[in-house]
């Protein structure tokens, strides 16, 4: 289930908080001390954290899965295979985790760039898909498919 910017970057929220809400029953504050201690590696002052993950690296960017989608597809056409996404972070792997600073700077250069774009989404939004989304995809051209499948994947 890919979820949202928002909800993503209210989860990173809480897991950087250091507030224990008065509504919080005691094992739900037990509970979140044990996951936010999981979470301690999260740079509070960046927006994203790039960690080592024993086999190979892991951005953590809460960008919500579309964001992560469209981003680990522009960042494996720079760094090569093999870059997978989640709801909170980006996977680097075998050839694309070989060097911290070639991914570092490949994202620094997407940035500057403003990339990943509505261009980016269009034209990689069909490596996204993991099955079909609408009954009606046979019936558009490619053209309004990728515009469909950019927005419902990618944004």
């Amino acid at each position: 289930m890919l979820l949202s910017r928002s909800l993503s970057q209210s989860v990173r929220e809480v897991l950087i908080a250091e507030d224990e809400p008065e509504s919080w029953s005691v094992r739900a504050r037990k509970q979140m001390l044990q996951i936010r201690q999981e979470y301690a590696f999260l740079d509070r002052e960046a927006e994203t954290t790039l960690i080592g993950d024993g086999n190979g690296f892991r951005l953590w960017t809460f960008y919500g899965g579309k964001a992560n989608n469209l981003w680990a597809k522009v960042l494996a056409e720079k760094l090569g295979e093999k870059v997978t996404a989640s709801n909170f972070s980006i996977g680097f792997k075998e050839h694309a985790a070989e060097s911290e600073v070639a991914i570092r700077q490949s994202i620094a250069e997407l940035r500057e760039q403003k990339r990943p774009n509505r261009e980016d989404a269009v034209r990689l939004a069909e490596l996204c898909v993991r099955g079909r989304l609408s009954k009606f995809e046979p019936c558009l051209p490619d053209r309004l498919l990728s515009e469909y499948l950019a927005e419902e994947l990618t944004e």
